[in-house]
């Protein structure tokens, strides 16, 4: 990714003070302010069990955009969803660095394979994202850009290992390596009192290897943050996040 990647955050802080602006317009506007309202209101009564002529009366419909305001409101959307994943993927640090099943019918071998498998489910939705929120600049657009195709094959390669694997767990069998057979066989064994006092500590070997995926994790969380920065460049690149449509605004 090394043609591709883009320092700091500079771009993503301008995007996302973009962002905040736009969502506050809304307070400009009496009629989506009733509708944002109506929206809350569905989501914390949706358990309920109401009356027909209540459920009729939440149904306020949205307030018609022009096609620019639409193709805008979907690429932020697609944008906040990649921030989502990416947060999403840092948090798998603390699932490696916690294991929380003592006592439980939840081995250190199971966990670690759960994590493992989430961590690599991470990096596949952060990749289809990056397609996602590519077709949308592209489609606000209305053509065709060469760097996007460059970006996702980047991906591609750069997280080849993790990709392969999110595949295989998906598609064939349950992630294993070295660490989770070791870990695996430990617990088997262990059932024989002469063999447990012999077997190596199964703690001490979890606790190394979950080490390990932290700093994977931390490495490649970090990794991501490039396409962030870069992606959020793409977007203020557009004329509807340019300083002109804030003039016009203004």
């Amino acid at each position: 990714m090394n043609k591709l990647v883009s320092e700091g955050r500079q771009n993503r802080d301008t995007l996302l003070d973009k962002i905040t602006k736009d969502i506050t317009g809304i307070l400009d506007d009496p009629a989506r302010i009733e509708y944002a309202n109506r929206g809350i209101m569905r989501t914390l009564l949706r358990h309920l069990d109401l009356p027909d002529e209540l459920v009729e009366q939440g149904q306020v419909p949205f307030p018609p955009q022009t096609p620019a305001e639409d193709a805008k409101s979907t690429v932020i959307r697609h944008y906040m969803a990649l921030l989502t994943v990416h947060e999403a993927l840092g948090q798998t640090e603390f699932y490696f660095r916690r294991y929380p099943f003592f006592g439980l019918p939840v081995s250190k071998t199971e966990h670690l394979r759960n994590v493992c498998e989430m961590y690599f489910d991470r990096i596949a939705q952060f990749r289809d994202r990056v397609k996602n929120i590519t077709k949308a600049i592209q489609r606000a657009a209305g053509q065709h850009d060469p760097r996007f195709g460059q970006l996702i094959k980047a991906l591609d390669k750069a997280f080849d290992w993790e990709l392969r694997q999110r595949n295989a767990a998906h598609h064939k069998k349950r992630f294993e390596y070295d660490a989770t057979d070791q870990l695996g066989l430990i617990d088997l064994l262990r059932s024989n009192p002469e063999l447990a006092k012999v077997l190596p500590n199964s703690t001490t070997i979890y606790r190394s290897e979950t080490r390990l995926w932290v700093q994977r994790v931390k490495r490649r969380a970090g990794e991501l943050e490039q396409v962030l920065e870069l992606v959020a460049g793409y977007i203020l690149e557009m004329p509807m996040f340019g300083t002109e449509s804030e003039a016009a605004n203004d």
